[in-house]
C-alpha cells in the first residue's frame, strides 16, 4: 500500500488514525465538530484517514470549508485581543501584562506566571486620562 498524504486547509493529517481524530490536528476543530463532519459528509467514524478515496477527501475539505479554521481563526483571535489591548479593557491589560484572564489567580496561575517572565511590560493606566 502506497503512503499519500491527506491536506485539508494546509495541515497533514495524520494516516495511522480514525478520521475524526485526526480532524481534530486543524485548528479550531474540536471532537465534537469533527463528529459533525463525518455525519455530513457520510464516513464511518471508525474509517482510518489512509483508507479514505478522494471523493471523500473532496467531501471532507468542502465540509471543513464551511467553518473558519487555521489561519483565518488564528487572525480573527489575534484581531480581538488587539481590540481589548486598544480599548484598554482590564482583559486587554491582562493579555498585555501575561496575567491569566478569566480564572482564579490565587492558586491556578502557575502556567501564566512561569510564561510572563520575559514578557514584563509597564502599563500606564492614567494614559487617557494626561490628554
Amino acid at each position: 500500500m502506497a503512503q499519500r498524504e491527506v491536506r485539508i486547509q494546509g495541515v497533514n493529517l495524520r494516516l495511522r488514525k480514525r478520521v475524526p481524530i485526526s480532524l481534530t490536528d486543524i485548528f479550531g476543530i474540536g471532537p465534537t465538530r469533527a463528529l459533525q463532519i463525518c455525519q455530513q459528509t457520510g464516513i464511518d467514524v471508525l474509517t482510518k484517514t489512509i483508507d479514505l478515496s478522494d471523493e471523500q477527501v473532496k467531501a471532507l475539505t468542502q465540509a471543513v470549508d464551511q467553518y473558519v479554521v487555521e489561519g483565518e481563526l488564528r487572525n480573527l483571535l489575534k484581531l480581538e485581543k488587539k481590540k481589548l489591548t486598544d480599548r484598554r479593557t482590564y482583559r486587554g491589560l491582562r493579555h498585555l501584562m501575561g496575567l491569566p484572564i478569566n480564572s482564579r489567580t490565587r492558586t491556578n496561575a502557575k502556567t501564566c506566571k512561569r510564561h510572563r517572565g520575559s514578557k514584563r511590560v509597564i502599563v500606564d493606566f492614567n494614559k487617557d486620562k494626561k490628554k
